[in-house]
């Protein structure tokens, strides 16, 4: 291969992916003149060859969860109860961030009628962090209707290490009255690179969902 065409090719690469994305560093440069051995050119093929690997080790992933239940009850008052789970294995270190939608439905509202839902990764158990990561939806004062459908969304983010983790959206009954279920929850969870990820976790960040009230 000529050098001009080796010089097209890391150009073409170096397109492809992004210049910031791709940490290329190539052992051998070559000025007009020069004799290009094989060597030298399989080291420099080897090295964007590692470069593009490295960059495709870090992409982000993606695993998603969707509840083979339309409406999932919410009837628990001690304990967390699952709505819906993902599993996602991370490649390596790096950040997850779980994001979960859905409706929720309140039933029987003349009395208050309203729950809390959350991102976890430890089955059952009570609200986590002192209420930091729940929302509440439902009604303390009733409207005075039958069923009232409100969406509801929530995101949490991990730090993590290589390996599988199964991130859930869970609810507890916090009224004791009426019914209340979610209708079509899913939930996402994806896969940053540590090297890749910068993330500032503060509550303002979290605290914007649809048609939620304390």
């Amino acid at each position: 291969m000529s050098q001009i065409r080796y010089v097209l090719l890391v150009i073409t690469v170096v397109a492809l992916v992004g210049v910031s994305a791709l940490a290329l560093d190539v052992p051998h440069s070559f000025a007009g003149g020069d004799v290009i051995s094989a060597a030298e050119m399989n080291a420099n093929f080897a090295a964007v060859e590692a470069a593009v690997s490295a960059l495709e080790a870090s992409r982000p992933v993606v695993a998603h969860g969707r509840s083979t239940a339309s409406n999932v009850p919410v009837t628990s008052t001690t304990d967390a109860e699952d709505v819906v789970t993902v599993t996602l294995d991370a490649p390596g270190a790096g950040v997850v961030l779980v994001q979960a939608t859905g409706q929720v439905a309140v039933h029987g509202t003349t009395d208050p009628n309203f729950l809390a839902f959350q991102i976890d990764t430890e089955e059952g158990g009570t609200l986590t962090g002192n209420g930091d990561h729940d929302f509440i939806a439902g009604f303390v004062v009733p409207p005075g209707g039958d069923t009232v459908w409100m969406p509801v969304a929530i995101q949490r983010a991990f730090e993590v290490a290589a390996g599988p983790q199964t991130y859930r959206l869970e609810a507890i009954d916090l009224s004791g009255f009426g019914q209340k279920y979610f209708w079509n929850p899913t939930i996402t969870a994806t896969w940053y690179a540590a090297d890749q990820a910068e993330v500032q976790l503060t509550m303002a960040s979290f605290r914007s969902s649809g048609a939620t009230n304390r």
